[in-house]
């Protein structure tokens, strides 16, 4: 797992955290993929599963700050995410997002912003579901995925590969501890041409029976678009 210190770029409550690392965004950035002995896509997704919770969620709730960044006229500008709350229902492919941002945390009140999302309709719309851990382990299970052996910076990996009904490929980087490392794929935005997306998860914690990553750092085309500091998760056990 390669990372690096957050750089003043990051609010000052990120750095004061004990995990406020985000991932380097080194070049090459992914070794060329290699079949290798791996587990089948059913028993590989069967560990991680149990590794995180004993069966799996119907829903999940958390709550979050963090930071996030826009590239306008290729400069960086982020502002504060002063309170993030996401809610996804696995069992209706169903997903909701509220965001209160601010680019002066103690002066400004802040904006709010409601978004819906899921695994179904527009593609750009669907990645912020798959790109969920539990999200992605319910599409990666009941959609014929492949798993194939990558190595990424001296890193050995089993990748799971799965594509939703009018999507584009998923793919989930599994360590050998059976951790969900990140997640990647791409979406057309119809002003920026396409969009590389990764997801990474550190420092998984356990929140009452169940394991979740404690910040979540988004990269689009290479560039840090959101950190998330996860604070609380809840949620609704499945049959």
């Amino acid at each position: 797992m390669v990372t690096r210190i957050a750089t003043a770029t990051l609010p000052v409550f990120l750095l004061l955290h004990p995990t406020a690392q985000v991932r380097a965004a080194e070049a090459p950035r992914f070794a060329s993929p290699a079949v290798s002995s791996v587990d089948d896509a059913a028993t590989l997704l069967q560990k991680v599963q149990q590794a995180l919770a004993k069966s799996a969620p119907k829903s999940i709730h958390i709550t979050a700050a963090g930071s996030g960044y826009t590239y306008p006229d290729n400069t960086k500008q982020s502002y504060w995410i002063k309170y993030y709350t996401g809610r996804i229902d696995l069992a209706a492919h169903s997903g909701d997002e509220t965001i209160v941002r601010s680019t002066d945390p103690v002066k400004d009140k802040g904006t709010t912003e409601d978004r819906k999302f899921g695994g179904t309709g527009p593609w750009s719309d669907q990645v912020s579901f798959w790109t969920m851990p539990f999200a992605f382990l319910s599409g990666a299970g009941s959609n014929q995925a492949t798993v194939t052996m990558e190595t990424v910076q001296g890193t050995p990996y089993q990748v799971v590969t799965f594509t939703p009904p009018m999507g584009q490929p998923v793919s989930g980087y599994i360590t050998s501890k059976n951790v969900l490392d990140r997640i990647r794929t791409t979406y057309d935005d119809p002003a920026r041409g396409k969009i590389e997306v990764e997801v990474f998860f550190d420092d998984w914690g356990d929140f009452s029976g169940l394991k979740y990553p404690r910040m979540i750092i988004r990269h689009d085309n290479h560039q840090l678009a959101r950190v998330l500091i996860v604070k609380a998760v809840t949620s609704v056990a499945g049959a």
